[in-house]
């Protein structure tokens, strides 16, 4: 489904390619079909991570929590803003003895 534009971007975020998929989709579905595309990256797929790294950065979340992006209405399919679900919360970073935070945020 993703191509390997995607992947570079948002992979990391995901704890596999299913789950990495299954968010692309979604994303898709919402998107204006003049914005889709699969074999170029003109949509910018680092600005979508940075959308994510926004929410999990403004918000205090633990494992378990599920995450959402909002798409503006300019891109949507319906005209209107539309949240587009990440994932659930599988990983966060820590905090470990020392102060410093360790660990990534990962996504199913």
């Amino acid at each position: 489904m993703y191509n390997h534009f995607i992947k570079k971007e948002l992979g990391f975020l995901f704890e596999s390619d299913e789950s990495l998929n299954s968010f692309v989709s979604e994303y898709f579905s919402q998107l204006n079909s003049n914005v889709v595309t699969t074999d170029i990256d003109t949509f910018n797929w680092a600005s979508v991570a940075d959308d994510i790294y926004m929410v999990l950065g403004q918000t205090p979340l633990e494992v378990g929590d599920f995450v959402s992006v909002e798409i503006g209405s300019f891109y949507s399919c319906s005209g209107n803003p539309e949240l587009i679900h990440v994932g659930e919360l599988v990983e966060i970073p820590v905090e470990n003895q020392d102060g410093d935070f360790v660990g990534s945020y990962k996504f199913v």
